[in-house]
């Protein structure tokens, strides 16, 4: 798998195959490699068994009903070959006490872009 490392460029690991998890239409035409596959579903009813789930700017896009459910799967998902994994989540986090002025104002505007184009919370 090729990794992103700190200082920008790409390296070799021997880390297992990673599989892409997105909608069926997303990912129909899509050709994986020896290390990445691509695999279609519904993150809604079930997500395929992983070591771990990583969820990039995916839990704002749902209210918390919807929120709890996808999490509830990333721990099924996590737990179902009888060992404990991670749910790894990227998302925006504002504080107001360490960040400027600008890019707190950045992250509500995109909190309110979340709230009143997709129902977010």
């Amino acid at each position: 798998m090729r990794l992103l490392t700190h200082n920008g460029f790409f390296t070799k690991t021997t880390l297992p195959s990673q599989n892409v998890f997105e909608q069926p239409k997303v990912v129909a035409n899509l050709t994986g490699t020896q290390d990445l596959n691509f695999v279609g579903g519904d993150m809604f009813k079930s997500i395929p068994s992983a070591d771990a789930v990583v969820l990039k700017c995916v839990l704002h896009d749902w209210n918390d009903e919807l929120s709890v459910k996808v999490l509830k799967n990333c721990k099924e998902a996590i737990s179902s070959k009888g060992k404990e994994g991670n749910v790894i989540i990227i998302d925006i986090a504002i504080d107001e006490a360490s960040d400027d002025r600008e890019l707190t104002e950045l992250k509500l505007d995109y909190d309110l872009v979340m709230l009143a184009m997709l129902n977010g919370k």
